[in-house]
């Protein structure tokens, strides 16, 4: 995971794209008389997550350093590394919600407004990895003799603890 990254791929539908670099603006649009001179200060935008619902993705994908897709980790995961900084918040990531492999990448600081929020799910959503079970180790085949010698050691106890050793059928 490359810290360094800041999304160039050009896979995602990323809202914030810079203007190049011999980009001019776009001419003011001609008035006519009825327009008031100052017009009102637009509202600001309310801000929204560029994907809705990404509280409810079960997996994650994000495009390295060399623009392929790695993936799918959970939001656990992504997350750790995203606070643990190997990832910046211009990282390109995309969303799985039913095992799906996406194809528009978006960055992580266009999905949420804080760090805080960065890859957290709802409860219903599986956050980490299940817990490896502790291994446990298989019991070997026995050998032919250490069958034979388990076997005689049983029917001799058997034979010694039975009925007829303690006079039942006597």
């Amino acid at each position: 995971i490359n810290a360094e990254y800041g999304g160039l791929c050009g896979g995602g539908m990323s809202a914030k794209r810079e203007a190049p670099a011999d980009a001019t603006p776009a001419p003011e649009p001609k008035r006519s008389a009825s327009d008031p001179a100052d017009p009102e200060p637009a509202e600001p935008e309310a801000w929204g997550p560029a994907i809705k619902g990404v509280a409810g993705a079960q997996w994650w994908y994000y495009e390295d350093s060399s623009c392929m897709i790695q993936g799918p980790f959970y939001p656990g995961q992504m997350r750790e590394w995203t606070h643990a900084r190997f990832f910046p918040a211009s990282q390109m990531v995309a969303p799985s919600f039913m095992g799906e492999v996406p194809q528009e990448f978006v960055r992580i600081d266009e999905l949420w407004q804080s760090p805080d929020e960065y890859f957290v799910c709802l409860d219903r959503v599986a956050d980490k990895p299940p817990d490896e079970p502790e291994h446990v180790q298989e019991p070997r085949e026995l050998t032919h003799d250490e069958l034979t010698a388990a076997l005689k050691a049983k029917l001799g106890r058997q034979m010694h603890d039975g009925p007829v050793s303690r006079g039942k059928w006597n």
